[in-house]
């Protein structure tokens, strides 16, 4: 049993890992991931400042009865200049989300299911672009909704999209 932790200025690509416990896959650094494929983790990623994840697959966490999940988190850090681009980020429970979003990043081209709410988006500027959400987990995309409408959005938001479902093709509304 253990954790991958990513230090500063670890450049990651073509990797599976598992974590084997419900630590988190990285500390708040920076970092740059590629084409890895994260699983069995309670909260999966958590890009720091200037971290960069791209083509990649989040999925299956593991945690207990009072885990907090979060495929894809940058609300620890409040963190800015973040790149989250191309992956797909699935989070299988009804508890939190597939992406938090905090801080100043783009966020583009994702595909996301699951979790509370599939997206939390707060205190921007946020750049969320191109996102493709899907019923895949739950018929709202989440298990409340696709995205959380309790936060303040003040970021760009532009061709996010339904994948899959009554809504399939059409426009998610912005929060």
């Amino acid at each position: 049993k253990g954790s991958l932790t990513i230090n500063n200025s670890t450049i990651i690509s073509q990797r599976g890992m598992t974590c084997l416990s419900t630590d988190p896959t990285s500390t708040n650094s920076v970092w740059r991931a590629n084409q890895i494929d994260v699983s069995h983790c309670e909260d999966d990623v958590r890009p720091g400042n200037n971290s960069v994840l791209t083509n990649s697959y989040i999925h299956d966490q593991l945690g207990t009865a009072s885990s907090h999940y979060d495929t894809c988190d940058t609300s620890t850090v409040h963190g800015n200049g973040w790149d989250i681009e191309h992956n797909t980020l699935i989070n299988n429970y009804g508890q939190t989300s597939a992406a938090w979003l905090v801080g100043n990043g783009t966020f583009k081209d994702n595909f996301l299911a699951g979790g509370s709410y599939t997206l939390y988006a707060e205190n921007g500027p946020l750049g969320i672009e191109g996102t493709v959400l899907s019923t895949m987990i739950h018929p709202e995309g989440g298990q409340y909704g696709p995205v959380c409408p309790t936060f303040p959005f003040t970021g760009t938001w532009a061709n996010n999209t339904w994948y899959d479902g009554p809504n399939a093709g059409q426009a998610v509304a912005k929060p």
